[in-house]
């Protein structure tokens, strides 16, 4: 499969390559389905040389790892940064992350 970052929710399942959104976005909910524990899953508000880490789930005990800002979201003003190298750990082949925009 590939990232799908044009949908409701946003689906990345391909861990190998940055994703930049330079637009405000509000973010809802954020899943994270990953097979191992530790996984690491992070976003950062801005871009990839001034971004500051604001998002960190990590996969505990084979649960499902789920962060739930409510109906009103979390709003991303700079925009947001996805670093497939810096930030994120362990994600691989049959882990998904599911972005729910408000």
């Amino acid at each position: 499969m590939t990232n799908n970052v044009n949908s409701n929710p946003i689906v990345l399942d391909t861990f190998d390559a940055d994703i930049t959104f330079t637009r405000p976005i509000t973010i809802r909910k954020i899943v994270l389905q990953s097979a191992a524990d530790g996984d690491v899953f992070s976003l950062k508000e801005g871009q990839a040389d001034t971004g500051q880490e604001v998002v960190h789930i990590e996969q505990v005990a084979g649960l499902q790892a789920e962060l739930d800002f409510g109906d009103a979201g979390f709003i991303f003003t700079k925009g947001l940064y996805f670093d497939a190298s810096a930030i994120n750990s362990g994600l691989s082949t049959n882990d998904k992350v599911f972005i729910y925009l408000r």
